[in-house]
């Protein structure tokens, strides 16, 4: 794995298992993806005439959000607004190398970095080890946060960009994390797809609410999905026979998640499963971005996807 990022520096994160699942606390775990990230920054110059980024304008709008929740008592999270008020006003931008609405954490990011630099009392990041105390806090106040972004949060995005390492969610509320094990990531092979389209978040996970009010849908997640989630997490981390469990889970997907896979790829997407060539699966909430895959040749899976998307593939492990 890469080594951490410099301090101010938050990276992006790639959910590898638990998006949607996760809001029914299945297991999850999710990796920084330190080829891109984010970091507040002062600007060297202002003037009246001076145009300001689109990410001042967000930050203007966070900052506000997060103090009208903190005046009606609507909020956990423990931010100096007035400090943070005050470098908005005087320029403060979010620079970021990680694209919006492609699941791979931008908005985590974001609030990871308000955070660290405006939270009254924080955890060390660096520090060896986190007690389950502090990642539940520190996890809660920033899902608060990126509801902002998205309506609902579990807050397992910034909480990986925060600390800026592999976690393993268990069930309702056991953090841990995963970095040793993670150590065993190029035995699965995976790899991205960039499908040059942007998805929707907070539309998406609507989308999913109204999917878990049938009680067919619902009953299929928690007693087929959800236990397949777990197990191929536990193969991934421990070494078992992880292809043949995430080739499941990406066939799964295609039965369940069906809107929040782009119509371009779903092709592709079964042919995967079906030929047991690669298994490809969503990153984040899908609907465009990144796709993500798992493969035992990347050279065949590479031609294969070429082929058929005239796409390159992105390995990421």
């Amino acid at each position: 794995m890469n080594t951490a990022l410099n301090e101010g520096t938050y990276p992006g994160k790639i959910l590898l298992f638990g998006e949607y699942s996760v809001i029914e606390y299945s297991d999850a775990l999710v990796i920084p993806y330190r080829a891109v990230s984010a970091q507040l920054i002062m600007p060297e110059y202002h003037g009246s005439d001076t145009v300001l980024p689109e990410s001042n304008k967000i930050l203007h709008a966070l900052v506000e959000f997060i103090a009208r929740r903190q005046a009606a008592s609507e909020s956990d999270m423990e931010i100096d607004t007035a400090d943070f008020r005050h470098d908005v006003e005087n320029g403060m931008i979010l620079k970021s190398t990680i694209p919006g609405k492609y699941g791979l954490g931008s908005s985590g990011a974001l609030c990871a970095a308000v955070y660290d630099k405006y939270a009254y009392s924080k955890p060390d990041r660096y520090q060896a080890h986190i007690s389950q105390e502090a990642y539940n806090k520190t996890r809660s106040q920033l899902a608060s946060m990126e509801s902002f972004f998205h309506g609902r949060s579990s807050g397992i995005d910034p909480l990986c960009s925060f600390f800026d390492r592999a976690l393993h969610i268990q069930g309702k509320g056991t953090i841990r994390s995963a970095e040793p094990e993670t150590e065993r990531l190029h035995e699965c092979n995976g790899f991205m797809i960039d499908t040059g389209l942007q998805g929707d978040t907070e539309k998406l996970v609507d989308i999913f609410g109204k999917q878990m009010q049938e009680p067919d849908r619902a009953n299929l997640l928690r007693n087929e999905y959800i236990p397949l989630v777990n197990e191929v997490i536990r193969a991934y981390l421990e070494g078992g026979n992880c292809f043949e469990l995430v080739m499941e889970l990406s066939a799964m997907q295609y039965r369940l998640f069906a809107p929040m896979i782009p119509v371009e790829f779903r092709a592709v997407w079964q042919y995967g499963f079906e030929s047991k060539a690669y298994a490809l699966k969503l990153c984040g909430s899908g609907g465009g971005g990144m796709i993500l895959g798992f493969t035992p040749d990347i050279l065949a899976a590479e031609r294969l996807i070429k082929e058929s998307t005239g796409l390159s593939i992105i390995p990421f492990s």
